[in-house]
């Protein structure tokens, strides 16, 4: 236990037992004391003096703070711990008194300078919105800097990565029509162009054309994978290209770009493509495998999805991981039955993704969020524009300040904060330049200086939500995390013989060994 909470729950509690013991001894001898007959004096002293020792072993004994007050959220929510809060009359909403409620119906934005406290505040949010989700959300976290692979039980995730991967990737088995091949090639080469830009073009339409042939093409029973992709494109000539893709009446257009008659250009087309696809295609992604995006997003089987970047790999893989966002993220939009979750961390070092906008923007009402960490507004400006960056930061639901060195971070999070009007004497002066009165105006003025951002020490923020704000200290995750989530919940078949656990089936509470909820078609399994 940490020296704070160890202050809270403890010394605080003495200091109360010392007051008590201050208050009894005043009673004795500044006040006159009666005669009891039957119960002599020194016993009623005896009975005074232990009672704070007995309240005191009742508050030692007693939930903490953090988990009265998680018990309070609705269901819509999860709670933000702070250990301190400067409370303000800007905040309309809920102030819990350990917990700062925060709602994950729409989507969340972390932003702070490097070492500001963006990913503790990010776990604390994470592992809560995870204990609500059903093991039918998929959960699709970009790790940056494993953070989060090094936060997650490795059973209750899968990682793609270009090394070390946890599963292997097939790009066909994201194809269920010739459309989809079409798709993928604007998904994994997305540079618009107006013509100028030739070589992608190129790469764009016959990556796509190469798909269908291969689909077209494979025995029954077969799907081609990432290995046959890799090798077939490595070992086949201009000429044999050109000459399967006329087999093909549909794709005969396309051999224009490799013409073996115009040798210079159609070499050219073939580097090109061979480089992007091997730039996209390496390490453990151009293996044989089966897994795929859609079969995940499908049935995700209560797993977090962690996209990670491969630092060995760097730049090149940037395309393919900028692809399995942008491809989750269909399918979340387009499945308006089923939750999903995405966190999005580092979120200005991704490539410019094509659906963030509908993601932050629509996907509340799709019933599909995001928790994004930022570094700095100016890193979101430089990627998507400043119109397209202000677009993203005005679809977010709430949005945790902490520290800030840049002037267009400083500007956005006063613009969240707000400002407040104050009334002011305005001297009058007279046509002689004297003070001939004053009158009364309204001023308007920020409620945070641009310094004091810049002076938050790690972890301490201010915290907007839809009805105002609060600057706390935010508790580290290892203080709080007990406190606000599920620690853990009891095997299938294993007997609960303790009061006041949870049940791992329907989340009711399990008095003595018998879960509460008559109707939870699991119950006999946690009470046998």
């Amino acid at each position: 236990m940490s020296l704070t909470k160890r202050f809270q729950y403890y010394v605080r509690p003495v200091w109360f037992v010392i007051g008590w013991i201050l208050l009894l001894l005043v009673w004795l001898f500044y006040f006159p004391t009666p005669e009891f007959p039957v119960i002599p004096l020194s016993i009623w002293g005896l009975a005074f003096l232990a009672s704070p020792f007995i309240l005191y072993r009742y508050w030692g004994d007693r939930p903490p703070q953090l988990t009265l007050s998680s018990e309070r959220l609705d269901d819509s929510e999860v709670g933000l711990p702070v250990n301190h809060i400067n409370e303000t009359d800007h905040l309309s909403g809920r102030l819990l008194r350990r917990l700062i409620p925060i709602d994950v119906t729409g989507s969340i934005g972390i932003l702070g300078a490097t070492r500001s406290g963006k990913t503790n505040a990010a776990k604390l949010l994470v592992d809560q919105i995870r204990d609500k989700a059903d093991d039918q959300t998929p959960f699709i976290i970009y790790d940056h800097k494993t953070d989060f692979q090094d936060h997650l039980d490795e059973d209750e995730c899968i990682v793609l990565s270009g090394r070390e991967t946890d599963v292997q990737w097939n790009i066909f088995e994201e194809v269920e029509s010739e459309q989809d091949c079409e798709e993928l090639a604007r998904e994994l080469f997305p540079t618009l162009s107006d013509g100028s830009d030739f070589f992608a073009d190129a790469s764009r339409q016959l990556f796509a054309a190469v798909l269908q042939v291969m689909r077209r093409e494979a025995p029954d029973g077969t799907t081609p994978t990432n290995e046959d992709l890799v090798t077939w494109i490595e070992s086949t000539t201009v000429e044999e290209l050109a000459e399967t893709l006329s087999e093909h009446p549909d794709l005969q257009g396309i051999t224009d770009y490799i013409d073996p008659d115009a040798s210079e250009q159609s070499q050219g087309v073939m580097a090109s493509f061979r480089k992007e696809v091997r730039n996209m295609f390496q390490g453990d992604l151009c293996e044989a495998g089966s897994w795929s995006i859609r079969q995940y997003m499908d049935d995700p089987q209560g797993q977090v999805l962690i996209i990670d970047y491969p630092q060995r790999l760097g730049e090149s893989t940037k395309p393919l991981i900028r692809f399995t966002i942008d491809w989750s993220i269909r399918f979340a939009l387009d499945d308006g039955d089923q939750s999903a979750y995405f966190v999005l961390d580092e979120f200005a070092r991704l490539p410019p993704l094509r659906r963030i906008g509908d993601l932050v923007n629509v996907g509340a009402g799709k019933d599909t969020r995001a928790l994004i960490t930022l570094q700095s507004v100016a890193q979101l400006y430089d990627r998507y524009g400043r119109d397209g960056g202000d677009a993203l930061l005005s679809g977010l639901l709430s949005t945790i300040i902490l520290r800030l060195n840049d002037s267009s971070s400083i500007a956005f999070a006063r613009s969240r904060v707000g400002t407040y009007w104050e009334e002011q004497d305005i001297p009058e002066y007279n046509a002689d330049g004297d003070i001939s009165g004053t009158s009364t105006e309204d001023v308007e003025k920020h409620a945070m200086a641009k310094g004091e951002f810049g002076d938050f020490a790690p972890g301490w923020g201010i915290i907007v939500r839809n009805d105002g704000w609060v600057d706390a200290q935010i508790d580290l995750y290892e203080d709080a995390a007990e406190y606000i989530t599920d620690t853990g919940s009891t095997a299938e078949g294993e007997e609960v013989d303790s009061a006041d656990e949870w049940c791992p089936h329907c989340g009711d509470v399990v008095t003595g060994s018998e879960c509460v909820n008559e109707d939870c078609q699991n119950r006999e399994t946690v009470v046998n």
